[in-house]
């Protein structure tokens, strides 16, 4: 008996019809493809991932703190002690909670490699790197305070005054965002 795959197979001219078969368990149709149409397992491992392509011009896969781009907003840059620092969530929310970098770093953190461009960044440009952010998710400590199902945006507003909003639902959508603590272990 062949091998099964799901989902559609599409059309192909002068080729004999795949009769489908309903799989049940995955609620999706399947169809009986012979062996003779399979790919063969790969002979090697699979390559691991590497650090850099050591290509001249080319930004490397993770691209080190001394490296990355920076913008800034304010004319100078604040000077934050974290001793000092604390996130405030408040607002449309059912317990407005205020968290030191401290109570971050007692939280589950979680690491993810995640690519960041600068809106400015013309085509080619220098404004886009690749780090491995740790941090907490965003929606753990939303779902400290508890936000209301009326809340529609989620701002953002840093010690120098800039301000950043987005949809509250995009917090919750699967993507986790991170509230970083962390890149590229430092």
């Amino acid at each position: 008996m062949g091998r099964r795959l799901l989902g559609r197979i599409p059309d192909v001219p002068e080729a004999a019809p795949l009769e489908p078969v309903r799989d049940v368990a995955a609620g999706v149709d399947a169809f009986e493809v012979p062996e003779a149409a399979l790919l063969t397992e790969p002979v090697a491992d699979v390559a691991s991932a590497v650090d850099s392509f050591d290509v001249p011009g080319l930004t490397p896969v993770v691209v080190p703190n001394d490296e990355f781009y920076r913008i800034d907003t304010a004319l100078v840059v604040p000077v934050v002690d974290e001793r000092d620092w604390t996130l405030r969530v408040f607002g449309d929310v059912e317990q407005e909670i205020t968290l030191g970098y401290e109570d971050l770093l007692g939280m589950e953190i979680v690491e993810d490699y995640v690519t960041i461009a600068c809106v400015s960044n013309q085509v080619g440009g220098d404004l886009v790197g690749n780090a491995l952010w740790s941090g907490v998710r965003l929606r753990d400590v939303l779902e400290m305070a508890g936000p209301s199902l009326d809340g529609t945006q989620l701002v953002g507003r840093s010690v120098d005054g800039f301000t950043a909003g987005f949809p509250v639902e995009l917090a919750f959508d699967g993507r986790e965002p991170l509230i970083a603590l962390g890149m590229n272990g430092e």
